[in-house]
């Protein structure tokens, strides 16, 4: 259910405000100081709030130096006089195109209730075989959650802009899938998605395959090679994992950020592309910035508008809606009638998901195979089950039968969260090559951390 949030000292009609909040489906709740409305927000980030400035304790705007707010919420500033003869209030509409103070009348403002209760989620009258059977205005996203209604009100309002999105999210929230929905509802669908995974690259070929290379340029360089930026001109570039970009590569990034142009490996002329840049990283990029793994004037370029992907854990419901949908797939592709049980359900509600949803997709589709008709909760393989890893102490302890290809990875992923990421390193002290370790952290992204 969406939530409305009206920030002011007095309030007109109170009652018809909040009858119009009802009847669109909203929550309603009036904080009349600035405390109380930072209390509240704490508690419960609005959907949509109507704040006046002037209240007993501070201005209003102080609460727009909230970012988590001022993204999460659609926001109306309230003029003095918050009732009007002409409308039911006078207001100016923050990020949208409406920037005249003016009074909203009542259709007025049950219409903008509607567009933002419209953008929060899919439709949720859309059974599973629909949603399955189709995609929504947000690609391949699938939820109804509160937190995944924030995060498509927060693709709707970048989407038609030019700013560069930074997408934070663990390994598996579908970080691809968001800037796919990021591109696909810009003036520049129709154009390349280009979509490439930093960390896969090796550090000495990085600079040609991004920025590509001249013949001759070096030895193996027998021919001219476009680079992905070159192939994704016109369109939108997807940098996954950008915090593992070599940091002398992130001078030339920021360069094409700031002027939109390159110059390839071994080249002197300059060429010049009009890119949309979307970047993403699992980790805290604060933290990358003072470890040093990101140039602090590529983050504050880069971050434009950062944007935070909820976990599978924080997407109460979720887990529910898209093992069905997972199901359905499975049931369309194979002319089935797969359901889940009670017992799995339950087992699948109370995992914690630390590969988030690309893990649960995966685990879904193995039970579909081993089952029967119904899918019992003993159906359902768990990834990482029987295994501890306790990188303090230097100890990962693997359960007797457990799969050497989970206990090597855990042994894997263990090594590189002591090594605080450092690839070559970890690649060192477990005695593989760097490509091998690239080509086992690529397959376990693919399967889910």
């Amino acid at each position: 259910m969406p939530h409305a949030l009206v920030v002011a000292h007095e309030v007109g009609n109170l009652s018809d405000l909040q009858n119009m909040f009802m009847s669109q489906g909203y929550s309603f709740s009036i904080s009349r100081s600035l405390a109380q409305a930072r209390e509240e927000i704490s508690r419960r980030l609005p959907d949509l709030a109507m704040i006046r400035p002037t209240l007993p304790d501070g201005n209003g705007l102080v609460l727009l130096q909230d970012s988590r707010f001022a993204q999460a919420a659609e926001v109306l500033l309230l003029s003095e006089n918050i009732h009007s003869e002409e409308g039911i209030v006078t207001a100016l509409r923050i990020g949208s195109r409406e920037r005249e103070a003016r009074p909203y009348s009542s259709e007025e403002l049950s219409a903008l209730l509607i567009e933002v209760a419209r953008d929060l989620a899919v439709d949720v009258s859309m059974d599973l075989g629909q949603i399955a059977g189709q995609e929504t205005a947000f690609g391949r996203m699938i939820g109804r959650s509160s937190s995944m209604g924030k995060l498509y009100r927060l693709i709707r309002k970048v989407a038609p802009t030019s700013a560069t999105a930074l997408l934070i999210g663990d390994s598996g929230t579908g970080k691809e899938l968001l800037a796919e929905s990021i591109h696909n509802l810009s003036d520049r669908v129709g154009k390349a998605f280009v979509a490439v995974n930093c960390g896969a690259i090796q550090h000495d070929l990085m600079e040609s395959e991004l920025f590509g290379h001249e013949k001759g340029s070096f030895t193996s360089a027998s021919r001219q090679h476009r680079g992905i930026f070159e192939r994704a001109d016109g369109g939108t570039l997807f940098l996954d994992e950008v915090t593992e970009m070599p940091v002398e590569l992130q001078v030339k990034l920021l360069r094409v950020l700031e002027y939109g142009r390159f110059t390839r490996v071994g080249g002197e002329q300059e060429i010049e592309v009009n890119i949309r840049i979307v970047a993403a990283t699992n980790r805290d990029p604060l933290l990358a910035v003072k470890e040093g793994r990101l140039r602090e004037d590529l983050y504050y370029r880069l971050a434009q508008f950062p944007i935070r992907i909820p976990p599978l854990r924080e997407r109460e419901g979720d887990v529910e809606l898209l093992a069905h949908y997972f199901i359905e797939i499975a049931n369309a592709q194979h002319a089935s009638y797969k359901v889940l049980s009670e017992s799995a359900l339950k087992r699948l509600r109370e995992y914690h998901w630390p590969g988030n949803v690309r893990e649960l997709k995966n685990v879904i589709e193995r039970a579909y195979i081993v089952s029967e008709d119904v899918i019992q909760a003993s159906d359902l393989l768990l990834l990482g089950e029987g295994i501890e890893s306790d990188t303090a102490s230097g100890y990962v302890r693997v359960k007797v039968g457990q799969p050497i290809g989970e206990a090597e990875k855990a042994l894997i992923l263990a090594t590189l969260e002591k090594n605080n990421g450092e690839k070559q390193k970890t690649a060192d002290e477990l005695g593989i090559s760097l490509k091998t370790l690239y080509n086992r952290l690529n397959d376990y992204e693919q399967l889910g951390r």
